[in-house]
């Protein structure tokens, strides 16, 4: 067996099976949260902090702290608000220091993120971004990671080759469904059908996913502009995780 793939093969077994000997806590936030004294060792998880930057309770990234060092620095390496939000640390700046002058949102406007799943070896993280331009927008990115290397999960790493395909389209099935019910719609104009027509679930669609207790969660984004942004169809494809185990490595 390929030793580089036994960690990842151990983290989805741990994932599928459910085989997790701890006690579950009364409340989300404390399942989120290993023993402050081995914040890993034994259940696998990160525990995950809020840092705040520039003092700015709306712009915030995640600070995670491993027992390993190491995988700890890999991980947190990837969030800075450039990486995240495209934005630098100097334009968040000079934004904020406009805003006290003529009090005009512009550029980055918020960054927040919220813990989707931490055990099991596995950690997945969504991030919502907020900007403001001629009208403000937002949308969300997703990072997950493999607790014991550090590495990014992607869903190449994760899917057998044979079974994209089916994947996809099952997935596609579904977002078919979704436009074809929109269209329906009382308030569906042409504008709104314009959008969706052409809208089709690729292979490259897979790369938007997170992971929750339940489920994977494939993201499809349809892109539709601001001002008929209400009438955009649910992107998110929801897949239970027994579900998931026919199309991922084994």
């Amino acid at each position: 067996m390929n030793k580089k793939l036994f960690p990842k093969i151990i983290c989805l077994a741990l994932l599928l099976s459910g085989c997790n000997d701890t006690t579950k806590n009364d409340s989300a936030a404390e399942k989120q949260k290993p023993d402050a004294n081995q914040p890993d060792t034994l259940i696998c998880s990160a525990l995950v902090e809020k840092q705040l930057i520039l003092s700015d309770s709306i712009i915030a990234l995640p600070k995670i702290k491993l027992s390993n060092k190491a995988i700890e620095q890999k991980i947190n390496a990837h969030f800075t608000v450039e990486n995240i939000s495209g934005y630098s640390l100097q334009e968040v700046k000079e934004q904020k220091e406009k805003f006290k002058q003529d009090s005009l949102p512009f550029g980055l406007t918020d960054l927040t993120f919220d813990v989707n799943y931490n055990k099991d070896c596995l950690l997945s993280l969504t991030f919502a971004i907020g900007t403001c331009g001629a009208y403000p927008s937002s949308y969300s990115t997703y990072y997950n990671f493999d607790l014991t290397t550090g590495d990014s999960i992607t869903n190449e790493k994760l899917l057998r080759p044979d079974k994209i395909n089916e994947l996809v389209q099952y997935c596609d099935k579904i977002l078919q469904q979704r436009i074809s019910d929109a269209k329906k719609q009382d308030n569906c104009d042409d504008m709104i059908t314009e959008q969706l027509e052409g809208k089709k679930f690729t292979k490259e669609s897979l790369a938007n996913f997170f992971i929750t207790e339940d489920d994977f969660v494939f993201v499809y984004f349809f892109g539709f502009p601001h001002v008929i942004l209400g009438a955009e169809p649910d992107g998110q494809i929801k897949i239970s995780k027994a579900e998931m185990k026919k199309y991922l490595r084994e």
